[in-house]
């Protein structure tokens, strides 16, 4: 026994002495300071460096040094086995920091004091200026709590507190704290003061650390709270002011033994605007929020408050941690003023919810609107739209158990109608089911919309389950437009059909008259989801027959009767690059093939193309010409970082070969050995010249500018009304000349075309120097020059392109006669050349 007892007390002999060197030894001193240092760090946030540790069994010296800003010194005698004390404490700011701030080397920036006791009743008092306010201090502390407390602190600077506390200085300003707190009847009694006003609020700071922006104008909170003690009770009464809320407090218990707090509370917002910035979204009006409240056990034990605005009032009850919400005539039209949306509904909000607990896993909620209205005035404002004019009724519940929600709603309008709008919320796993049927009788009630005259009904009928956000299930049917549309996916793939959908009844709903009527058929299928990496095929058929009614409205041309379109097109989809293939038949042109390839992510577009203009006839109706004649074109288009790349080519029109290619904003174009009396037949032009002809044209799309080249050589003059004019006047047929040079060059600056032409044969030479065409005023200017032999005649083209007027010098007019027939130029011939001058002017401007 003796020896289990020696062995005992040798432990405990070992423990004391270990503890004893931990504590109140040098080794033992080095041992623990960077362990306190760290757990100081730790538990404040403060930057604790220990310069001074020293602590044995009677007394203590330690001098710290705190974010290089602040000293403090303790020291003084212990008592570790009666838990006292005898201390004298330094507190201050460091020289760096003073000069840093910018004050006076003229005061003593210190707080010293003493704290004498033990740990649960002891004394402390001290003063100095510290925090740019002269600080006092007297308290007497029984039982961890004061008894008595007698604190003045003026003007303390609340920058200088924040920076203390190693917390950024989001404001500048100042607070006053006075309290006088004096025992009675071993209870503390007095009374304390506290105010406080900011002079700037630092809004780029508040917007780094928090996400909240504040308006740029001015911000800034004051306010003062009046505390009397007494009974073991705080009541207060508090007035805090900003910008942002005036909040009030009538009376404010807090029962220091009991530790439970009661209070009333009245909360203004006299202008909503002051959260737009925080809310992300324009605010507008004012609110207001009275109530009162309990806490108890760091929780809230009963709240009673209302909201007061939009129109009536929302109470909120909570009291053994159930809630209870209703509504009183709010106003939606009012809610939706509030958010700057314009009062599109008008109607009454009724809503009634009661949780059991602010987790909102078990709750009944019941909400309504009743006799809505649609003011379609408001409806036009947000989306620029017309809607018919609507009633309707919207009733919706739901239910919460152990965070699964169950919900239902109900629409009746006299537009549409939902009678069925059903399923469930699983808040644990974020797993939505939802199953809807909806159904319009008629879409020609939605003619203030579309601006177009619809029919037949609508019926949706779909079923979607949503787990995390991600489609697990879909099935959904549409019955629209005389077709079906049918969408099925599991969340990895879709397949997608439509059937018999009414090509007339797409065009309203992207707001077009009706150009054609026809089915739409199309299939797809996706294989992935993933709009990054999507896989599948599809195809699609369109057979169609043009509406000439609506047509000819639009061209404002006699569109043909009886014309169609027959459209295929199929593809695949690999890694969300779309490989497709179209043709399509129609009455005006064939797109025998246009393949091609189109990546979704890069937005960018490789194809080829091969189109047959068989009879131009069919679209001589765009430009009021009886056109003529075929041709087969192909090419490529292509598309990438917004620019088009492109090419046509023709190897069979007017006789010749066609060469065009469209990149970076340039177009050129070759057209080689072209018949141009082949090129004036087909385009139902004045055929006034036979020659083979090469054209090349240099045009910049960006800067409107170019040159058009055109080799007119080996050419002759085909027989008009001008070439038989000449031959009664001059009695020589120009048309059995040959110009073996020919050229005209055409310069384009936007709207203002430079034309000069020159045409030489042996005896004859036709030259246009300095034309000028302005294709926004439709103005001409084209002096010409003619040289027959001996004749010479000079004239100019006036007016405008639709009604160009042709003016002869009527001097070279009598000069080439008389340099044709011979003689002198009489007063006769005057008179008969300025008659044959007339009439050539007649002759010139009845052809164009």
């Amino acid at each position: 026994m003796k020896k289990i007892l020696y062995i005992f007390l040798g432990v405990v002999c070992v423990v004391l002495l270990t503890i004893y060197t931990l504590l109140f030894t040098s080794m033992g001193n080095a041992f623990l300071k960077p362990k306190i240092e760290t757990i100081i760090a730790e538990k404040s946030g403060l930057n604790i460096k220990l310069d001074t540790f020293k602590v044995n069994f009677s007394s203590l010296d330690i001098k710290a040094n705190i974010d290089d800003k602040f000293f403090a010194n303790i020291n003084g005698n212990i008592s570790p086995i009666k838990l006292g004390f005898d201390l004298d404490y330094l507190l201050g700011l460091k020289q760096n920091y003073i000069q840093k701030l910018g004050l006076k080397n003229d005061k003593n920036f210190t707080f010293k004091g003493k704290a004498l006791g033990k740990s649960s009743n002891f004394d402390i008092n001290g003063n100095g200026f510290l925090f740019d306010s002269n600080l006092s201090l007297n308290a007497k502390i029984i039982d961890y709590s004061p008894l008595n407390l007698e604190f003045i602190g003026k003007d303390i600077d609340i920058a200088q507190i924040l920076d203390f506390a190693s917390l950024p200085i989001y404001a500048q300003g100042k607070i006053n704290i006075i309290s006088n707190i004096q025992a009675k009847d071993l209870k503390p009694n007095g009374n304390a003061l506290i105010n406080f006003h900011t002079s700037s609020i630092n809004n780029a700071l508040i917007k780094k650390d928090f996400n909240i922006t504040l308006l740029p104008k001015q911000s800034y909170i004051k306010g003062e709270i009046k505390s009397l003690i007494q009974d073991n009770q705080i009541i207060s009464k508090s007035e805090i002011l900003s910008n942002f809320l005036n909040f009030y407090t009538q009376k404010s218990i807090y029962d220091l033994q009991k530790q439970i707090f009661t209070s009333d509370f009245d909360i203004k917002l006299d202008d909503l605007n002051q959260f737009s910035t925080i809310a992300k979204m324009k605010l507008q009006g004012k609110s207001q929020i009275q109530g009162d409240m309990i806490f108890a056990n760091n929780q809230l034990q009963k709240l009673n408050a209302n909201l007061f605005g939009f129109g009536g009032n929302l109470k909120a009850v909570m009291e053994n941690n159930i809630l209870n919400i209703n509504t009183t005539n709010i106003e939606v039209a009012e809610l939706l003023k509030t958010i700057s949306i314009p009062a599109f509904i008008e109607s009454k909000l009724i809503l009634e919810l009661k949780a059991q607990g602010l987790d909102f896993k078990n709750f009944d909620l019941t909400s309504q609107l009743d006799k809505a209205k649609i003011n379609i005035l408001e409806f036009k404002k947000l989306t620029n739209l017309d809607f018919p004019s609507t009633t309707f009724t919207l009733q919706a519940k739901a239910n919460a158990k152990n965070s699964l929600i169950d919900y239902e709603a109900l629409l009746d309008s006299n537009i549409a109608k939902i009678p069925q709008f059903k399923g469930s919320y699983d808040i644990a796993n974020q797993d939505l089911k939802t199953q809807i049927n909806a159904f319009v009788d008629n879409i020609n009630k939605l003619k203030p919309l579309t601006k177009q005259d619809l029919n037949g009904p609508l019926n949706l009928d779909a079923k979607v389950n949503l787990k995390a956000n991600r489609i697990q299930n879909l099935d959904a049917n549409i019955k629209i437009m005389q077709g079906i549309i049918n969408a099925k996916s599991n969340g990895k793939s879709l397949h997608a059909k439509i059937e018999n959908v009414k090509l007339e009844q797409l065009f309203p709903l992207i707001g077009q008259k009706v150009l054609a009527f026809g089915d739409v058929n199309a299939d797809v299928n996706l294989n992935s989801l993933d709009f990054k990496n999507i896989n599948g095929d599809f195809r699609a058929n369109i057979i169609s027959s043009f509406n000439e009614v609506e047509l000819s409205k639009l061209l404002k041309k006699k569109f043909p009767k009886n014309t169609s379109a027959k459209i295929n097109l199929d593809g695949k989809i690999s890694k969300s690059i779309i490989d497709f293939n179209t043709k399509a038949l129609s009455s005006f042109a064939n797109i025998n093939s246009l393949r091609g390839k189109f990546d979704i992510n890069q937005m960018t577009l490789i194809s080829t193309y091969d189109i047959s203009l068989q009879d131009f006839s069919k679209l001589g109706f765009l430009v009021d010409r009886n056109l003529k004649g075929k041709a087969d074109f192909d090419g490529k288009f292509d598309f990438k970082n917004a620019l088009i790349d492109a090419s046509v080519n023709s190897e069979n029109i007017f006789n010749g070969k066609l060469n065009a290619t469209l990149k970076n904003n340039i177009f050129n174009a070759k057209m080689q050995n072209i018949d141009l009396s082949n090129f004036a037949q087909s385009l139902d032009l004045p055929d006034y010249y036979q020659a083979k002809s090469n054209l090349s044209i240099d045009y910049n799309l960006v800067k409107e500018s170019g040159v058009v080249l055109m080799n007119l050589a080996d050419g002759q003059l085909k027989k008009n009304l001008i070439t038989s004019a000449l031959m009664i006047l001059l009695q020589k047929d120009i048309t059995q000349d040959v110009y073996h040079k020919g050229e005209a060059k055409v310069n384009i600056n936007k709207n203002i075309i430079d034309l000069s032409l020159n045409l030489l044969a042996d005896r004859s030479k036709i030259n246009i120097n300095k034309g000028n065409i302005d294709t926004k005023s439709t103005k001409l200017n084209i002096p010409f020059n003619i040289i027959i032999d001996r004749a010479n005649f000079k004239g100019v083209i006036k007016g405008t392109t639709q009604n160009p007027k042709v003016n002869l010098d009527a001097k070279s007019v009598i000069n080439s006669i008389a340099n044709t027939i011979g003689g002198n130029t009489s007063d006769v011939a005057k008179n008969t050349g300025k008659k044959v001058d007339q009439a050539i002017d007649k002759i010139f401007n009845k052809i164009f």
